[in-house]
């Protein structure tokens, strides 16, 4: 979001008494209708929770019974809602004590407190979520918001099939707010962290375990990280895993409600549907082994879901193996997100309370959900289309699902600790402290990760560039990359793009992409235009700028920072005008160092003479050297240096006798300098100063060969190097 403060707070206030006003009454009366005599606080806590994940089950049922979204239409179903569930509430005395203590002490108000500011602080900090799923998340929230379905735009045909709870709900914050559908998905997936984390600690409150819960999620890193990797609907999806758990251990487990749980779950994301039949398979047998029988209610469950199995067989992709995409989710994703610490915790609770029913139940879960993880074992299965369903459903579950069933474990070992005399009496102290240490650290590097605009992937000048698409004629087919980077999700609407994100299941009748991309690639003007193709958008990100340089056909239109917009010439020019060149690993040396670009396995556009290495300065400097073509020898034009970098850095550039210098505003950026005549060889050299500074980089933590621990730096990606004649005018 990252506009003024106080804006941004006034959107945020907006969003929360928003979904607060629409969901709350549904929620208290949900929970005061499963269990009347639940302590008041645990009902205030988890009330939030209950009503936003009504609120966003009812907005995609809207969608499914309405053929799309509309804002009358989810009114409509929540106004029915509401009537019925204030009516109930009048009707219906709480018969618990309202004044209670829990609510009242100074560590449950701080712990509430916290977990208000430290869910949305991240709203004020990043102009744009971290991530790249919210790319697709924000895609799907404009459609539903200005066409209310899911239909790829022209001059494509197909459709997204995806969960429509978390996109509609969010489309309805972007109409009632007049919000960036960006900032709405990004909104609503702070907030629902925040009703999260009240609701585990409301759960928890039932065995007097809540503010230990709390400590004990501190402890762990899976829904933090899943959440800061823009993972909103799988965050969501765990509303109906903490409402089962709270249906199982009540006196009346409504098994319908269990049943419908898991089967409209779906509506959010299969996820959570899944872990929660993982949750309801571990009472049933307990129930089995512990009291011999096979209750009634459990058929009922059961029936709900083979229904769900059933809808989960039509929905299956077929010819679509079972996916692997970031390997066994049990063994060190489990360990590393989960934490050690919360992991030992939990497995010392589940051993001291072995004859507590809750423990046992817990423990039969958390083993349930573990066997789960074996699915990813067979990767490359395709007989069994349901199986390639669950696989992507649960492909990164070690990074969160085992994340809420560890802390209850956790959390009520830490409370039970001062009546079990045969513990150790500072665990509890010593945890509290371990979790505001954690706690600090975290906020800390999510400060100084703020700096770092260069982790985001939206800069300054892709939104800049995009005001000179208004000016294009109606209906102008825009050539755009198939790449995150690449995706525009608010393009005006005299505009059609080529690409669009790859999300959930995606239906394709027709694709222009591919075609024009290979037409692109060889250079075929004539081809493109054929196609009514005469424009394209390249990001500072990309490398498609780096190919439509060395085009005969292609002129640039305008330029914002980097990004540029670009015309398709009526004739193919006679010579090549421009080129792009990058460091070499010979050419890295001293102070530089050889990096893997960590974008590259998202890259659409390659270039022969860039690496998927990048030079890397902290401090120093780089050197390289290139001929120019003959043709461009003597004439005049232009150099562009393309790299990322945070903010706050000294950078100079020096081409041959000339330099240009600029202070780093974050980000991909450029520095560009004007040649009167290009000299037959170009010597390029980059310096940096000021670097240095130390900071937690999460893609440390990933495969993409980044350090955990990193350093404040600059990193080459290419020099453009162009005629001056490739700049058109627009008339």
């Amino acid at each position: 979001m990252l506009s003024h403060p106080l804006v941004v707070f006034s959107q945020s206030i907006m969003g929360l008494a928003l979904l607060l006003v629409l969901g709350l009454p549904i929620g208290l009366a949900l929970l005061r209708w499963l269990e009347p005599e639940q302590k008041f606080s645990s009902t205030i806590l988890l009330a939030p929770m209950a009503g936003l994940l009504c609120l966003m089950l009812l907005i995609a049922s809207s969608v499914l019974l309405f053929g799309g979204f509309t804002i009358s239409a989810c009114f409509f179903l929540i106004l029915i809602a509401e009537m019925i569930s204030i009516r109930f509430l009048l009707k219906t005395s709480f018969g618990v004590d309202i004044d209670d203590s829990f609510l009242k002490q100074k560590m449950t108000r701080i712990s509430i407190a916290l977990v208000i500011i430290l869910s949305l602080l991240p709203i004020y900090l990043f102009k744009v979520p971290n991530g790249v799923d919210w790319i697709g998340f924000s895609s799907l929230t404009n459609l539903y918001s200005t066409t209310g379905s899911t239909q790829i735009p022209s001059p494509n045909i197909g459709y997204w099939t995806y969960p429509p709870a978390f996109p509609a709900t969010a489309a309805l914050l972007q109409v009632a707010l007049n919000l960036p559908a960006s900032d709405a998905v990004q909104l609503l997936g702070r907030i629902s962290l925040m009703f999260l984390l009240l609701a585990v600690m409301g759960l928890a409150q039932r065995w007097n375990a809540g503010v230990e819960t709390l400590i004990a999620m501190a402890l762990g890193f899976g829904l933090f990280v899943k959440v800061h990797d823009s993972g909103y609907p799988t965050l969501v999806s765990q509303f109906i895993v903490i409402l089962g758990l709270l249906i199982l251990t009540s006196k009346k487990q409504n098994k319908i409600i269990l049943g419908l749980l898991i089967l409209f779950g779906g509506l959010i994301h299969p996820s959570g549907s899944l872990i929660l039949a993982a949750l309801v398979l571990s009472e049933i047998i307990l129930n089995r082994y512990y009291k011999g029988v096979f209750r009634k209610e459990d058929k009922v469950v059961l029936g709900f879901f083979i229904i769900a199995v059933l809808f989960a067989f039509i929905l299956s992709p077929e010819g679509v193996a079972v996916q692997s995409e970031y390997g066994w989710q049990g063994g060190s994703p489990l360990i590393l997100f989960a934490g050690p610490l919360l992991l030992a915790l939990a497995a010392w609770s589940s051993w001291q309370f072995k004859e507590q029913e809750i423990s046992r139940l817990l423990s039969t879960w958390i083993l349930i959900l573990w066997l789960m993880t074996f699915i990813h074992f067979l990767a490359g299965f395709e007989s069994l289309s349901v199986l390639s369903l669950i696989s992507l459903s649960l492909y990164s579950m070690g990074v969160y699902a085992f994340h809420i069933p560890f802390a209850l474990a956790a959390g009520i070992l830490l409370a039970l600790i001062p009546e079990k005399k045969t513990l150790p009496q500072y665990l509890p102290r010593a945890a509290t402290i371990l979790a505001f240490t954690f706690l600090l650290i975290g906020q800390s590097a999510l400060l100084l990760l703020s700096s770092h605009q260069e982790m985001l992937l939206k800069n300054n000048g892709d939104d800049a560039i995009l005001k000179h698409l208004e000016s294009l004629p109606e209906g102008t087919i825009v050539y755009t990359e198939q790449a995150h980077w690449g995706f525009i999700i608010e393009a005006p609407k005299n505009v059609h793009l080529t690409s669009y994100p790859n999300l959930g299941l995606l239906t394709e009748e027709y694709s222009i992409q591919d075609e024009a991309t290979s037409a692109i690639r060889a250079d075929d003007g004539i081809a493109l235009k054929n196609m009514g193709i005469e424009y394209s958008l390249s990001s500072p990100m990309s490398l498609l700028g780096a190919n439509l340089i060395e085009s005969k056909w292609w002129q640039i239109l305008a330029e914002e920072n980097g990004a540029k917009l670009w015309h398709l010439s009526n004739n193919s020019s006679q010579e090549q005008r421009g080129f792009a060149s990058a460091p070499e690993l010979t050419d890295c040396t001293d102070d530089c160092t050889w990096r893997p670009d960590p974008w590259k396995d998202h890259r659409w556009w390659g270039h022969q003479k860039i690496n998927d290495n990048r030079a890397f300065l902290s401090e120093g400097g780089v050197s390289w050297d290139t001929p120019l073509l003959e043709n461009m020898q003597s004439k005049p034009g232009s150099i562009e240096l393309f790299f990322d970098a945070p903010q706050g850095l000294e950078l100079t550039f020096h081409v041959n006798g000339q330099f240009a210098e600029q202070n780093t505003n974050g980000g991909f950026e450029t520095i560009r300098m004007d040649i009167d005549a290009f000299e037959k060889q170009l010597i390029f050299s980059v310096e940096i100063e000021n670097g240095g500074g130390r900071w937690l980089n999460p893609r440390g933590l990933t495969e993409r060969g980044a350090p955990l621990f990193d350093i404040d730096g600059l990193t080459i990606h290419y020099v453009e190097v162009r005629q001056a004649d490739m700049i058109q005018t627009i008339n």
